[in-house]
């Protein structure tokens, strides 16, 4: 059943600010560092 506006607004303002301790600074930091570690193994086409 489809939520009302207000219902939806509720929700969203409930989301609010859940993430506000997290160190966003450490979080970029993290994802760029995952990019360089290599997940897959070479392919030797010899």
């Amino acid at each position: 059943m489809e939520k009302t506006p207000e219902e939806k607004k509720k929700i969203l303002m409930s989301c609010a600010g859940a993430w506000k301790d997290m160190d966003t600074d450490k979080m970029i930091e993290e994802i760029y560092k995952s990019r360089k570690v290599k997940s897959r193994r070479e392919i030797n086409l010899d």
